[in-house]
């Protein structure tokens, strides 16, 4: 079985951790597990279970509870969202064997539809959750209604290098090594926007700090798409980059979204933390491009 934590007092620091920002959703909310595969996976659904559908993948080194707790009340109101606990993540998921020997995150997310009862949903991810909803929807196009991916970083045959995107993770290093708060407060602040300030919200920050701790990065291969692949999905999904992202925000990448006119948008004071320091905007971008029809 795959080690998610460093020890179990570190484990247990972290999801006493977690349950306090489930409190600070300020929203109803249901915690459930799903024996899947690749072992069980954790979910949080709120919402209306006759809205549209919802599944939302946090990056690496991020659970749901720290990563949607800006997002989660507003996008509630109009979706009925599944929030997931990626296996191998700093959450409350718990992968078995299986993970560790053959993970494929399109027959884990397989399992997820089948055990929710869903046909079909709408998508999005935040770093490498943009990775995993690609990756599903270029495998399983019908079961995939619309995508949002933000702050993704990914292989371009032809266009963005793995070394490259490898490149772009560096900006996690030294401070992943010398976990602390005063580490913490740097990598914040590095990865955000010139106006994000890590320690307003003192939760948000210890949370942070418990990651960086207590929890052991998983293992990741990197998936590498093809242009034409991602052309398939052109008319169902949008980018959202911050201006400051320094993972994301990349030439080669931005030079392959306008030569084959895919849709982005850049967000303004923006880092990789995008959907926490301007979660107003993104709130709207997301409702707005995955209901249309609907006013915000």
């Amino acid at each position: 079985m795959a080690k998610t934590f460093r020890s179990a007092e570190g484990k247990r620091l972290l999801l006493e951790s977690y349950d306090k920002l489930l409190q600070a959703w300020d929203v109803p909310y249901e915690e459930r597990a799903i024996d899947t595969r690749f072992g069980d996976t954790h979910i949080i659904t709120a919402g209306e279970t006759s809205n549209p559908p919802l599944l939302l993948f946090h990056g690496i080194g991020d659970n749901s509870a720290i990563m949607w707790i800006h997002n989660m009340k507003i996008l509630s109101t109009r979706f009925h969202v599944i929030a997931i606990d990626t296996l191998g993540g700093p959450g409350k998921s718990i992968p078995n064997d299986s993970y560790a020997k053959k993970f494929d995150s399109v027959l884990w997310i397989d399992d997820l539809l089948e055990a929710l009862e869903m046909e079909k949903a709408h998508m999005a991810g935040v770093s490498h959750g943009v990775t995993l909803i690609l990756g599903y929807a270029i495998h399983r196009p019908e079961r995939v209604l619309k995508l949002v991916g933000m702050a993704g970083a990914f292989p371009v045959k032809g266009w963005v290098s793995r070394w490259s995107t490898l490149k772009s993770l560096s900006v996690f290093f030294p401070e992943m090594l010398f976990p602390g708060e005063k580490s913490a407060i740097r990598l914040l602040k590095k990865l955000s926007g010139p106006k994000f300030d890590p320690e307003v919200n003192k939760e948000l920050l210890t949370h942070f700090v418990y990651i960086l701790k207590y929890s052991i990065p998983p293992k990741r291969k990197i998936a590498e798409f093809a242009p034409e692949d991602l052309l398939s999905l052109k008319d169902r999904l949008i980018f959202m980059i911050g201006k400051y992202d320094p993972v994301a925000y990349q030439s080669p990448m931005l030079k392959f979204y306008d030569h084959y006119r895919l849709p982005y948008k850049i967000v303004e004071d923006a880092g990789h933390t995008l959907n926490s320091e301007k979660a107003e905007v993104i709130n709207k971008e997301m409702i707005d491009f995955l209901l249309p029809a609907q006013n915000f």
